[in-house]
């Protein structure tokens, strides 16, 4: 449902962006731009003018939308993002917004505050961390572990442009993975610490990983009394403490 929603949040940010022109156009300075939704281009929004001039350029910024299902087993953002720094101009922003559905696992899509990153920088700060930073496994060289930077230089490049920055050797695919490169974390955490009918948002993540494919009931009894042992050293309030062995004693009581 993520690729669904994200096309819906698109035209919704346009449109709410462009109704609260009072708020970030007081003066009427930016009568003749508006926010405009584009498709596979990079950034996703653009505020833009029809009628450009010397003194008002065609476009003064972007953003770049992203969605995060706030349950999804990573923890984190999972998307790609691997635009080259290069191509992001110094107003263009890289927005994520989490989302849950309003009854955890069911209901409608609730959103959550948004993430707000500088576009050009988490581009440079990915690159950073992929080549120097990341864990490395199979013990590349040093040599393969760097980035490739994209061929086209400019802001708001077109959809055939040449405008990704790609690493030399990148066997699981996990190049553009920003939300594993530090620009967001203290973010994340919070989205994560969040409140879902009286449990943080986590908790349920890490509950809903218990139950994955193929595994027996027994090894399920045991996640769920291992995540209960977790939950008393989580730093939780008594009210979701309480809200949690309550759900967590309704579910040993299933599997058994």
């Amino acid at each position: 449902m993520n690729s669904a929603l994200g096309a819906a949040i698109e035209q919704s940010v346009v449109d709410s962006l462009n109704d609260l022109r009072e708020m970030w156009d007081p003066q009427n300075v930016y009568a003749d731009y508006a926010f405009v939704r584009q498709t596979q281009c990079f950034p996703d929004v653009l505020l833009r003018t029809s009628n450009p001039n010397p003194q008002h350029p065609a476009v003064i910024m972007g953003i770049e939308l992203k969605g995060w299902f706030v349950l999804s087993k990573e923890g984190e953002p999972s998307y790609r993002y691997k635009v080259s720094a290069q191509c992001c101009a110094d107003a263009d922003l890289l927005v994520v917004i989490p989302w849950i559905f309003d009854s955890v696992i069911s209901g409608k899509p609730k959103l959550l505050t948004p993430i707000i990153c500088d576009a050009a920088y988490a581009a440079l700060q990915r690159n950073y961390h992929w080549e120097w930073v990341r864990r490395n496994p199979k013990n590349q060289p040093q040599n393969q572990r760097g980035v490739t930077p994209a061929t086209y230089v400019g802001t708001y490049p077109s959809k055939t442009a040449k405008s990704l920055d790609l690493p030399i050797s990148d066997g699981g695919s996990n190049f553009g993975r920003v939300g594993r490169c530090g620009v967001m974390d203290a973010e994340v955490d919070a989205r994560l610490a969040e409140s879902a009918l009286g449990i943080p948002v986590d908790a349920w993540r890490k509950f809903l990983q218990i139950f994955s494919d193929g595994v027996t009931p027994a090894a399920m009894l045991d996640g769920v009394h291992g995540l209960g042992r977790a939950f008393d050293t989580a730093g939780l309030s008594a009210a979701q403490r309480e809200n949690a062995a309550d759900l967590l004693q309704q579910l040993s009581g299933l599997l058994r």
